[in-house]
């Protein structure tokens, strides 16, 4: 889950600032309830959980169909090794 990646990189560069922007409701849920994560990745999940407790954090949810400009960079082809921390 790309969750995990920003949580992990931000601890990994020493951040205690994080502010955490989503379109996915279920992401958001996740935060609330980690019941519904899956099984695969919910030792993952709970270490992320464990380390957002040490940092000052915010998440926030935005409904992408609203803002034009979002959706639009969310739909293009973003190649992935570029690294945006």
């Amino acid at each position: 889950m790309g969750t995990t990646f920003v949580i992990e990189s931000t601890m990994d560069k020493g951040w205690s600032n994080l502010w955490f922007e989503t379109d996915s409701i279920l992401v958001t849920k996740a935060f609330m309830n980690h019941n519904i994560v899956s099984w695969d990745i919910i030792n993952r999940w709970r270490r992320c959980l464990d380390k957002i407790r040490h940092m000052h954090f915010k998440i926030t949810q935005i409904f992408r169909e609203e803002n034009k400009y979002t959706d639009k960079l969310a739909n293009l082809d973003i190649d992935s090794r570029i690294e945006f921390f």
